[in-house]
């Protein structure tokens, strides 16, 4: 696939993932799109911390208007894509996140997300 910076942009379509992320994020709401496009991300526009703190505040914001809960209707084929990331046999960038994601358990994402951050601050 050749680089285009406005309809396959390098940083949603590295090789660290099987497909692009507007595959998985096109049917979520606003605010999990966004975290999960940050999360997708953070490694590949230079300000990792930024985005995963990008990715906190939606997820945040999300849950303070659905009373703590992840609600978004799932396509079959998203709920594959997700469980595809989420599998640890298939190796792929921060599996934590997916499973979590997946599984949809807000305190492992939080926590994810905090530890992250962590870790990126710390080696800074």
């Amino acid at each position: 696939m050749s680089m285009d910076p406005v309809n396959h942009p390098s940083h949603y379509t590295s090789d660290r993932f099987p497909f692009e992320c507007i595959e998985l994020t096109a049917h979520m709401d606003f605010c999990m799109g966004n975290m999960v496009k940050y999360v997708w991300r953070h490694l590949d526009k230079g300000k990792p911390v930024e985005d995963l703190e990008k990715a906190r505040f939606y997820l945040n914001y999300e849950l303070g208007y659905t009373d703590g809960r992840i609600v978004w209707a799932v396509s079959p084929d998203e709920y594959d894509k997700l469980g595809a990331l989420a599998d640890p046999s298939n190796h792929y960038d921060y599996q934590p996140f997916w499973s979590a994601l997946f599984d949809w358990d807000v305190q492992a994402l939080r926590n994810w997300l905090d530890q992250e951050i962590a870790q990126l601050e710390a080696q800074a």
